[in-house]
């Protein structure tokens, strides 16, 4: 439903990995669904990301 609003649970996961990319002490939602996966903002802040139309590149910001 478009522009509903809901509340789940937060928690820390020790790491997330995609490829070779991780970041650690996450901050996670944790949903009942299990197929549901959704990487947001507290992990693609860390890096530049370039999204092409099959593949996603994650790049240290230059201005680190």
């Amino acid at each position: 439903k478009i522009g509903k609003v809901e509340k789940y649970p937060i928690g820390f996961g020790k790491s997330i990995e995609v490829g070779s990319t991780k970041v650690d002490n996450v901050e996670v939602a944790i949903i009942a669904n299990k197929e549901t996966g959704l990487l947001g903002q507290n992990f693609f802040g860390k890096y530049d990301v370039t999204i092409k139309r099959d593949e996603i590149e994650f790049n240290e910001p230059l201005d680190k």
